[in-house]
């Protein structure tokens, strides 16, 4: 499976999974080939952390590693190997990886002076009842986490010092979930806005006979406080894929993705709103006195992905009308096209062509760290595909820190 260059479904969604799973996080950068690490005895000035996923011919392998200054290259050297299904979070100075098949979460110690990784403690959630594959795994403080299925209406508070469950909340479940049991209903990332719990949640169903949106964009709102959810719905964006971006002020952004166009390309349903970037306020719910309409700004076909915000400049990938859509079968074929770019400007809506990642395949955020936005970028270059990750040092420029071949990384973060 190539992480930007996507031919099936099954690859589209794991895909997108990696872009909704992307923890805040950053790479330093090195002009060195070799990861640096600190020696015995000498306390590492700083620690970054990095689980990627490497193909092998005996399938894909997830491994975590870390570092003190980033190498030109990640590989397995130095990293250790995880087991499928595992998730990967950080807070404080320490590592947590939740495996979704053991129903466990293990909390990972990392050495001040080698930067090794230890397992410290483990946490099992098995007979807790939460159930389910890439459930939102958010940190509030330093003892008080959530594991959170909202289609179930199960939320698991834990203890991240203590490593103890602290309770098991019921609260509403998903609405949209009962709708129908063969659509698609999930939740990949949460995000937190003043103390709430931001869970967006997508939903859709597209087989080769119908198309249904029931809701508009849509956002699960958790009140720790209160230990209750409430579901908010944004008709201006159609409900499906849930892609979030943040600026360096900590403003949140729901975007489009590819995927909203086969609602009016092999659907013909060309009523729902499809291209609207919505802001989400400071209590947690959509502003309603904020969004663009993106279809008022370009001959707009196909939003591939809104690539990343950077203080007024929005930075979008799309298709537009003179694109070939292609034959239902073949509808994935979209992600190996490479698409047009242009920046945004989301005051004055001055549209200018952006051409910063010329050579990309596919260009998308990874995180922001320190008021720095860092992005990670897909190559395929003499059939070999590279994922790297890019600095932004200014609107528009960019230092490639480091890369990953024949793989995709699926977090990034720093420890210290």
């Amino acid at each position: 499976m190539k992480f930007y260059k996507l031919i099936s479904k099954k690859q589209a969604w794991a895909s997108l999974l990696l872009i909704a799973a992307v923890s805040f996080t950053i790479f330093s950068c090195s002009d060195d080939d070799t990861t640096v690490i600190a020696t015995e005895g000498v306390e590492a000035e700083s620690a970054w952390v990095a689980s990627f996923v490497q193909e092998s011919p005996s399938g894909d392998i997830p491994y975590i590693t870390v570092f003190e200054t980033a190498p030109a290259e990640v590989t397995v050297t130095n990293s250790v190997e995880l087991g499928a299904n595992t998730r990967v979070d950080f807070y404080g100075s320490n590592v947590y990886t939740m495996d979704e098949n053991a129903k466990t979460i293990t909390k990972w110690d990392v050495n001040k002076s080698t930067l090794e990784l230890e397992p410290e403690s483990i946490l099992s959630y098995a007979s807790t009842g939460m159930a389910g594959e890439y459930l939102p795994f958010v940190f509030l403080s330093d003892d008080q986490a959530f594991i959170i299925n909202v289609n179930e209406g199960i939320i698991l508070d834990w203890n991240p010092a203590s490593m103890e469950i602290s309770e098991v909340i019921d609260v509403q479940p998903n609405p949209l979930n009962s709708i129908d049991p063969e659509a698609d209903s999930g939740t990949w990332k949460a995000y937190v806005v003043n103390n709430k719990i931001i869970i967006p949640i997508e939903y859709s169903k597209r087989s080769c006979c119908e198309f249904i949106n029931p809701e508009g964009a849509t956002i699960g709102i958790y009140d720790p406080i209160n230990k209750a959810i409430e579901y908010k719905y944004d008709n201006r964006l159609l409900s499906g894929k849930a892609d979030f971006k943040e600026d360096t002020e900590g403003n949140y952004y729901h975007t489009p993705l590819v995927y909203n166009y086969w609602a009016s390309e092999y659907f013909n349903d060309n009523s729902l709103p499809r291209h609207t970037v919505l802001k989400i306020g400071s209590d947690g719910n959509y502003d309603s006195t904020s969004g663009i309409v993106l279809d008022d700004l370009l001959p707009l076909k196909v939003t591939r992905e809104a690539v990343y915000v950077s203080g007024d400049n929005l930075i979008l990938a799309y298709f537009n009308n003179d694109w070939e859509v292609p034959a239902w079968d073949d509808r994935y074929s979209v992600f190996s096209h490479v698409p047009e770019m242009v920046s945004i400007n989301m005051n004055t809506l001055e549209v200018q062509p952006f051409t910063a990642f010329e050579g990309y395949t596919s260009v998308n955020q990874a995180g922001v760290i320190d008021g720095i936005i860092y992005l990670w970028g897909f190559q395929s270059q003499s059939g070999v595909d590279n994922t790297k990750i890019l600095r932004e040092d200014s609107f528009g420029n960019y230092t490639e820190i480091t890369s990953l071949k024949n793989g995709w990384f699926s977090s990034f973060g720093k420890l210290w």
